[in-house]
């Protein structure tokens, strides 16, 4: 695809397009300065009145807009907008006449008079032209109607045809060409159009957004193939509102109003649908990614796993969330460890660029399918531990820097990483020795280590932690970090940690960990090491049955104090609790603007302890204001505290996401005293 408009070098600018009802076309655009600019067109050759509209863009860079004058009788005209982009920075707006069409229902003497007013006009997608719905409405119910723009041949006259070359093709212009319709006894109030990116063929019924969702007064929901028009699935809105009104004989009647939806929109995934009735509700409703499919129930699970695993591929690459795909796992009993099996198995043949690329999207997703399951909870607090470890290192090793520049096909930091595989020394000292020619290639101030260690000692406790869980390997598999034990990624990434913490403590030696111990003298970095480079060969060496120093492991659980694990926050959102009703649809209560999410008084206060960034503690009621993953549900401080540039490019690098990769959103605390 083609941007609509873009600047010098070929970069898309951003803005914004808007139809008036004059038929009168505006275009914003911000510019590279940040200002921004607006001008305008007339659609047509001059204004007229235009009461519903949609907009589309195509491949080659085109706005396309479909726009109709409210009347049943009156044709569907469409433009092509193109904006270009001047020497000066200065852009103009053309459009012109593209293929218009009337109504089907308008050629049928019986339907002429049965509609009198069009309601709705969408293009299945955001991102083509060749499919549109048009709605129209009367007293006597309402018709949609599907149409297609095809390029067909001009038809010329008998007396044109020698005129033509000898296996030349007729000229061709675009037309569109009407597919299907459907009708129903009461009026349309709500479309929304399946946002995936897909190529439907016209009798495709078995993929994930093949369907558009339409709702009526009366209170249903239909979900139609969104080509031949075809009903897939049905919901009604259940109960009514009640109001009072006061009559002149100051007399109180009670009115029930029926419920309908007056906005829906669905997911980017098309999993589910969420809609706003008249009465300010709001609706959650899942979507079955095989939907139209009629398969027993073996086959039906088997075409849900795939389709959930396809798109949770999709969304690994897109960056959308996925929470209604954990609405569609979640409902489903046995379905968690076959779709992160299946998910793994795809991450692991993709190449390891691609890999490093989306590691952290892919812990995130493991992450989220583990917490459904309360039999998997501990491989949730595992695959949360390991999205922060492999943050801490990556940023740990883009801080070393080489002493000289020279032309080399490797940097200090992956030649440290292809030392320590291949070392086996278990002293750090020793290690220490060995890769002294590495060690020289990179320098770091010592001013700028004191801000390291916070992070520092995360990675230590960490390691502590898993260390003091090696008496409980055999006996008890589902306890937190367990599994981290066996995973000698993770294993040989605290290895490179350490001896990097190592080295810096003769530079600085305030960015040393610090451990509460009955021994001061007892070197904690090193049996740390030691033990760790112990675990790390069993896991290497198969069939290797010797174990761990047993006489180390008694030594770090008796003389040195173990930290806990920090457990998974809980989520306080919109989808953690649709998750846990999973109902047909959800109703929420109402919240001010300016009222607190965070209640330091709750018993869930000591969620709001830890800042994931900054690995500080913040206590039970933190006194400055603070910002929330949206999907972890993990907190940090709002404002940046550090001084040194260390510190700054790391919170830096969180200031949009969140580590897992979510956004960001502002919690207002009120202090306690």
């Amino acid at each position: 695809f083609e941007p609509s408009a873009t600047c010098f070098g070929g970069k898309p600018l951003q803005g914004w397009i808007g139809v008036t009802a004059t038929g009168m076309v505006f275009v914003s655009v911000i510019k590279s300065d940040g200002s921004v600019e607006t001008v305008c067109d007339s659609l047509g050759s001059q204004p007229c009145r235009q009461s519903v509209a949609d907009i589309t863009f195509t491949k080659d860079g085109h706005i396309v807009v479909a726009c109709a004058d409210g009347s049943f009788r009156c044709p569907v005209i469409c433009y092509s907008v193109k904006v270009s982009v001047q020497s000066d920075e200065s852009f103009t707006v053309k459009s012109q006449s593209y293929a218009s069409f009337y109504l089907q229902a308008t050629n049928e003497t019986n339907l002429r008079d049965k509609y009198s007013y069009i309601t709705h006009i969408n293009f299945v997608s955001n991102q083509s032209a060749e499919h549109l719905l048009v709605c129209a409405g009367g007293n006597h119910g309402s018709c949609i109607e599907a149409w297609e723009l095809l390029r067909k041949p001009i038809e010329l006259h008998k007396l044109f045809h020698p005129l033509l070359i000898a296996g030349q093709t007729p000229p061709t212009c675009l037309r569109w060409c009407f597919k299907a319709t459907y009708t129903h006894k009461s009026v349309v109030s709500a479309v929304a159009v399946p946002k995936l990116p897909i190529n439907l063929p016209h009798k495709s019924y078995n993929v994930p957004g093949m369907a558009i969702a339409v709702a009526y007064v009366d209170g249903t929901i239909k979900l139609l193939h969104r080509l031949s028009l075809q009903p897939l699935s049905l919901y009604k809105a259940e109960g009514g509102h009640r109001r009072e009104t006061e009559e002149p004989a100051n007399k109180k009647v009670k009115m029930c109003q029926s419920s309908f939806m007056t906005s829906m929109q669905l997911s980017h995934t098309s999993c589910s649908l969420i809609a706003v009735d008249n009465h300010y509700r709001l609706y959650l409703l899942k979507v079955p990614p095989n939907l139209g499919q009629n398969l027993d129930a073996t086959g039906l699970m088997v075409s849900s796993i795939a389709k959930v695993v396809n798109l949770l591929e999709y969304c690994l690459m897109s960056g959308y969330d996925w929470w209604d795909l954990l609405l569609i796992v979640a409902s489903t009993s046995g379905m968690v460890d076959t779709v992160i099996e299946r998910l793994s198995d795809e991450y692991s043949r993709q190449s390891p660029s691609l890999q490093q690329f989306i590691m952290s999207k892919f812990m995130s997703a493991k992450t989220a399918l583990y917490r459904l399951s309360p039999a998997t909870h501990h491989r949730a607090v595992d695959c949360h531990s390991l999205l922060i470890l492999n943050a801490i290192g990556t940023a740990v090793r883009s801080v070393i820097r080489p002493t000289q520049m020279t032309i080399s096909d490797k940097s200090p930091a992956d030649k440290l990483t292809n030392l320590c595989l291949k070392n086996i020394e278990s002293d750090i000292n020793q290690i220490m020795l060995n890769i002294n020619s590495v060690i020289r290639e990179f320098t770091m101030e010592s001013y700028s280590l004191q801000e390291l260690h916070k992070l520092n000692q995360w990675i230590a406790n960490f390691s502590l932690y898993l260390l003091s869980l090696i008496p409980m390997m055999s006996s008890y598999c589902k306890h937190p970090g367990i599994s981290l034990l066996k995973d000698n990624n993770a294993l040989s990434t605290l290895r490179e940690l350490l001896i990097i913490i190592k080295i810096w403590g003769f530079i600085n030696p305030s960015c040393l960990p610090v451990f509460s111990t009955s021994s001061p003298k007892t070197d904690t970095v090193s049996v740390i090491f030691k033990l760790l480079t112990q675990v790390w060969l069993c896991n290497r060496e198969e069939g290797n049955q010797t174990e761990p120093d047993q006489s180390l492991v008694d030594l770090l659980t008796t003389q040195v104090v173990i930290p806990k694990l920090g457990h998974l926050p809980n989520i306080d959102c919109i989808t953690s609790r649709a998750h846990s009703k999973l109902g047909q649809y959800l109703q929420f209560e109402p919240m001010c603007g300016d009222q607190s999410i965070f209640d330091p008084d709750s018993e869930d206060s000591c969620f709001y302890h830890e800042d994931i960034v900054r690995r500080i503690h913040l206590g039970s009621h933190p006194s400055s204001d603070l910002k929330q993953c949206t999907r972890c549900g993990s907190v940090s401080m709002l404002r940046n505290m550090a001084k040194m540039h260390v510190m700054k490019l790391w919170e830096q690098r969180w200031v949009r996401n969140c580590i897992c990769g979510a956004h960001w959103k502002k919690v207002k605390c009120d202090v306690v005293k």
